[in-house]
């Protein structure tokens, strides 16, 4: 998943996605940043690390991810 290192809010380290928006699933629907009641879920947490930073100045809604593997 990237260079090993667990979600530690350093964005040289694991992997990150910035600017995240959803889509309303109708036609023309408008893109949002994602509800304040995202939740937060990983199914191997011994192993791979999840941190939702939220709204990020200058990036976004941002999320950062990674592990050892």
């Amino acid at each position: 998943m990237g260079s090993g290192h667990n979600p530690d809010g350093n964005y040289r380290h694991a992997a990150f996605f910035e600017k995240l928006q959803s889509v309303c699933g109708t036609p023309g629907g408008t893109a949002s940043p994602p509800s304040v009641v995202t939740s937060e879920w990983v199914d191997k947490s011994n192993v791979y690390g999840f941190k939702n930073d939220h709204f990020v100045e200058g990036m976004g809604y941002t999320i950062n991810y990674g592990g050892p593997g």
